[in-house]
């Protein structure tokens, strides 16, 4: 797996904010990633149409750009006018790179206790390698929780029906939730896919 990763300077400062903004699975398709990312950021930035990924590192524009650069897939620079013309410099404001690394996915579980409304989190110890294996194992094992609530021998001395819904919402692929009523309800166990990076 290959991860973009942009980082940002702020201005006149080397201080940075790093995020990943793609994965890929082949080398050259995160490549031609960054050179579109870097294309419509600087066309945007100058208002200039007429830029293209030949002519992105020309000198005369406010914001340029070169891919491929020595220590970086991808800099930008931002012109900047000094007091005089030899101080006028391009300073860099964004780095992209591609970093190789081993995705493995764990399901992550958010539980709440029946009375508790404070949640704790807990984790499966089984590592995928693929995350379509990881959304499977999940799906089996909300499936397998919710039936096994929903059994007359479980603990589950009021009766209450649980059902799983499967949108999650934000901040789950998959949730449990007791229904005391149609309209009342409380979430049981949130299910979520979360991934591992190693770095090769």
């Amino acid at each position: 797996m290959y991860l973009i990763k942009e980082k940002c300077f702020k201005e006149r400062s080397f201080e940075t904010k790093c995020k990943i903004v793609g994965k890929f699975d082949d080398y050259n398709k995160a490549h031609e990633e960054i050179k579109r990312l870097v294309l419509a950021e600087l066309i945007e930035l100058n208002n200039d149409k007429s830029i293209n990924i030949e002519n992105i590192d020309r000198y005369g524009l406010d914001f340029r750009a070169q891919i491929d650069h020595q220590y970086h897939t991808a800099v930008m620079w931002k012109f900047d006018y000094g007091s005089c013309p030899e101080d006028d410099i391009y300073y860099p404001i964004k780095f992209y790179d591609i970093e190789e690394v081993n995705m493995k996915y764990k399901i992550e579980l958010t539980c709440w206790d029946y009375g508790n409304p404070e949640p704790y989190k807990d984790e499966d110890d089984v590592t995928f390698n693929d995350e379509k294996d990881a959304k499977i194992a999940l799906l089996e094992r909300a499936i397998e929780e919710a039936q096994y609530l929903n059994e007359p021998d479980s603990d589950n001395p009021d009766k209450r029906y649980f059902a799983i819904d499967l949108e999650g919402g934000d901040d789950f692929d998959v949730v449990i939730r007791c229904w005391d009523g149609p309209e009342d309800y409380m979430n049981v166990t949130g299910y979520k896919i979360i991934c591992i990076e190693e770095e090769l």
